[in-house]
């Protein structure tokens, strides 16, 4: 099991689904979650293409702004995970920023869009950060107020997980130009994948297969989503 920082936390305490409210909006939302190098991205044009193709009003949406990307705690931790160590990171502090910011872009944006009947594909939603604090994190009250933020996002009317093995996605990541320095780490890469798996299992998410093609990953999503 995924050990958090601190302390080991077993992963079945919080193999319960979030309390999440439905949007209740004429639109959708279907949102993308899994590690790093999984094809999240890919996964999320692709499905909006293909609805797109069916005559749905689709746009894929990345809910976390500029201005968290370049906060001191989002760099610290994107330039080295030792830097959790050193005390020059704290991934429930960043896990906090991040929801408040995606739950912020929801009710002042994205909420009207979905309401006017558009169906937003969402890169990364409520499985990233629990996954994070369940591998990263540092104790149970941390992890019950992350749940209590995520608690606040609408629940998602489809929501997938990018399932790979660890290998193939540090490939795809090392592959990038921009990550040819960054250090990596296999065993966080396969902790993070046992986490996301097992959180999938208990909050209605679906595995997608994204180790083949882009279009078979497509094809798998849109058998389970009714335009």
């Amino acid at each position: 099991m995924p050990k958090a920082r601190g302390e080991t936390i077993a992963l079945q305490e919080f193999a319960y689904p979030l309390d999440q409210q439905p949007h209740l909006s004429e639109g959708r939302l279907i949102t993308v979650d899994g590690v790093d190098g999984s094809g999240k991205s890919s996964l999320v044009e692709g499905l909006v293409d293909e609805l797109r193709h069916r005559g749905v009003a689709a746009r894929g949406v990345d809910m976390m702004s500029k201005w968290v990307r370049q906060h001191p705690q989002f760099m610290e931790l994107s330039a080295d995970l030792d830097n959790l160590v050193n005390h020059r990171a704290d991934i429930t502090a960043l896990c906090a920023i991040c929801i408040g910011d995606r739950l912020a872009a929801w009710r002042t944006r994205f909420r009207e869009l979905v309401a006017q009947g558009e169906w937003l594909i969402v890169d990364r939603y409520h499985l990233t950060p629990m996954a994070d604090m369940l591998v990263l994190g540092s104790g149970q009250a941390d992890q019950l107020m992350v749940r209590s933020l995520l608690s606040l996002l609408p629940r998602p009317d489809w929501a997938f997980l990018t399932d790979i093995d660890a290998g193939t996605a540090l490939g795809r990541v090392r592959s990038r130009p921009e990550e040819a320095d960054r250090t990596q780490r296999p065993e966080l890469t396969s902790q993070l994948i046992v986490a996301f798996r097992c959180l999938a299992d208990v909050h209605a998410v679906f595995a997608v297969s994204t180790s083949g093609s882009v279009s078979d990953a497509v094809m798998q999503a849109m058998s389970l989503i009714e335009p």
